[in-house]
């Protein structure tokens, strides 16, 4: 029997496209990203390229990127972060920029 409830966001696996399919430029706090694919030109805060950057690495669930990110910002309470990098996932995909690839523990 197939499920009709759609999978909880935490559970999600988030891919991207390799980096290097984006044209981008770093200045102090922003990076000025192009993304040939749609002709779209966005501003990233430092935060949300990190994110980008981890799941372009590998695919990975607004867990996994807290704790990564956890790891980066000591002194930042982990549900502070938690709750920062589901916004940055919702923006990235609204975007366009991300995409869920695979419910986590499915293959």
């Amino acid at each position: 029997m197939v499920s009709s409830q759609a999978p909880s966001r935490q559970s999600l696996l988030w891919s991207a496209p390799a980096a290097c399919d984006f044209c981008m430029d770093e200045f102090d706090t922003v990076t000025v990203l192009f993304d040939p694919r749609s002709g779209d030109t966005h501003l990233l805060d430092v935060l949300s390229r990190e994110v980008l950057d981890l799941i372009a690495d590998q695919p990975r669930t607004t867990g996994d990127l807290a704790r990564a990110l956890g790891d980066l910002m000591p002194t930042t309470a982990y549900d502070e972060i938690a709750a920062r990098v589901d916004d940055i996932v919702d923006h990235l995909d609204r975007m366009g920029l991300i995409y869920p690839s695979r419910e986590q523990g499915s293959a």
